[in-house]
């Protein structure tokens, strides 16, 4: 029998395992303009909150929404809530650097995204 462990009992490496494939996914549907691919790894209300009508709304409005390169995660931020992310992003059109915020929350087995910003 598997142990559910809290995700915010894991180390920061532990952590970037679980969430640079989700970020990735997230990158890969936003760069399309995919809401499904995009939303894969939301819990409900987070889905709710950012729906489909939204997401194509704001990959309209910011082009960097649609031009995600090389992502590297710098740090991890735990709260009650679950642990926050911080990526340094890149992107393929836009020159500098810029940051992602990716909160998971659940345990190492089953984690969702709970929030997400890029800016």
């Amino acid at each position: 029998m598997k142990l559910h462990v809290d995700i915010s009992s894991l180390s920061n490496e532990q952590v970037y395992q679980l969430a640079v494939p989700l970020w990735e996914t997230m990158k890969k549907g936003s760069n399309t303009v995919d809401y499904e691919k995009f939303s894969t790894f939301f819990s409900h209300s987070f889905k709710q909150l950012v729906d489909r009508e939204r997401f194509e709304r704001q990959c309209k409005e910011f082009p960097l929404l649609t031009s995600l390169g090389e992502a590297t995660p710098v740090a991890c931020i735990r709260r009650k809530e679950g642990v926050t992310i911080i990526f340094r992003q890149l992107s393929t059109i836009l020159e500098g650097e810029f940051i992602v915020q990716l909160t998971l929350a659940g345990t190492a087995e089953k984690n969702e995204v709970i929030a997400a910003q890029v800016y």
